[in-house]
């Protein structure tokens, strides 16, 4: 059954058109250096857990999910070239989703984005830019990926 099958269990060739094999080849060799913000984020601000933190970065993970902080704007941006699949307004709040062939990325807590559904996307093109968290003391950016329908380390593929 495909669909309980990780992405290296499965030769990309197998997986769909040229072009989905291409883009997800493209998104692999961005492994380790990929980055979903503009810009250097320095000002931690603090994570539900600090013990899974990384101080001094404006980055924690949780739960293969790595947050960004910042008490000014957060720039969001495409980590590879792919297409926007997915655009969901929730509690005042935006969520973007971009596939890549078989991977996709997710930004969540946007408030202002340029992209909609359909629109191609290029490595490092602008999405938007994150919404304050439910406090108002800072900005804040979720960022996650995925290969098929299984969820993925971050830090395993974002430059630090």
């Amino acid at each position: 059954m495909i669909g309980a099958l990780s992405c290296s269990d499965l030769p990309l060739d197998e997986i769909g058109t040229t072009s989905e094999i291409s883009l997800s080849k493209e998104f692999e060799k961005q492994k380790g250096r990929m980055k979903p913000v503009d810009g250097k984020i320095n000002s931690f601000i603090g994570c539900l857990n600090q013990s899974e933190s990384i101080i001094n970065t404006g980055c924690c993970f949780s739960e293969n999910t790595q947050t960004y902080f910042n008490v000014d704007n957060i720039i969001a941006k495409a980590v590879a070239d792919g297409e926007i699949v997915k655009v969901l307004s929730y509690e005042q709040r935006i969520l973007v989703i971009i596939r890549h062939g078989v991977y996709a990325t997710v930004y969540r807590n946007l408030d202002k984005i340029v992209v909609k559904e359909g629109d191609k996307i290029s490595t490092d093109g602008y999405i938007g830019e994150a919404s304050s968290n439910y406090s108002r003391t800072h900005k804040e950016l979720l960022f996650e990926i995925y290969c098929r329908a299984k969820k993925l380390n971050p830090n395993e593929w974002v430059r630090n």
